[in-house]
């Protein structure tokens, strides 16, 4: 007879609900945005990758002149 081992939480019913969901995750209307209004876009990382893609080509240059010489 073969044991099979299932993960539960006694503190929170929520997640010992082992039943399958009717919804998949994220799908609730808690993680939409509120009115119909477009979320705010993150471009701090867009910044950073156009200041530090000049910034290896130059050190790739470099190291390729030092290697011939």
């Amino acid at each position: 007879m073969p044991f099979y081992y299932l993960a539960v939480n006694l503190v929170s019913t929520d997640e010992s609900n082992i039943c399958p969901a009717t919804t998949p995750p994220g799908t609730s209307a808690e993680s939409s945005v509120a009115g119909g209004q477009m979320a705010r876009l993150d471009l701090w990382w867009w910044i950073v990758a156009c200041a530090a893609l000049p910034l290896l080509m130059v050190e790739w240059w470099v190291y390729t002149r030092r290697v011939h010489l």
